[in-house]
């Protein structure tokens, strides 16, 4: 159960892990991007502002689809491991299951050893009660016979 837990922790880490280095990555494009549209501004005023716009939404259009895909793969993590707890949560169950059902059978098994052994303490307790009386009747009529 533990182990299953792992994996699903496991699995959400790495999914985050990626959304959050794609955003990073998208991030640092973005920033070069944007510098190198400052300078054609500087350079070309009227055609290098249209040109400046126009990457500029680029990169926003770009940083909204990675934001879009960071969100997608957030949700699929945490989708993937609330299915994983679930299965996880249901192994659990079972196994609780069964241990009670051993658990019972085995207090069952106990009981009746244990009846069992009762009985033959009653057992053995009268064959040796048998055998005193016995020994109690040779021993009365040894005596008579010495008389």
């Amino acid at each position: 159960t533990k182990e299953r837990a792992g994996e699903a922790y496991d699995y959400a880490a790495e999914k985050t892990s990626q959304a959050v280095e794609t955003a990073k990555q998208t991030a640092q494009q973005a920033q070069e991007q944007v510098g190198r549209a400052v300078e054609a501004t500087k350079q070309k005023a009227g055609e290098a502002y249209d040109y400046a716009a126009e990457k500029t939404s680029q990169v926003a259009d770009s940083a909204k689809q990675t934001a879009e895909q960071a969100k997608d793969l957030t949700e699929e993590a945490i989708e993937a491991t609330k299915e994983k707890a679930s299965e996880v949560k249901e192994e659990a169950k079972d196994a609780t299951r069964e241990a009670a059902l051993k658990a019972g059978e085995a207090v069952a098994e106990a009981r009746e050893r244990t009846q069992e052994l009762k009985q033959q303490v009653v057992e053995e307790k009268d064959r040796l009660a048998d055998k005193y009386e016995e020994g109690q009747q040779k021993a009365l009529s040894t005596g008579d016979r010495l008389q």
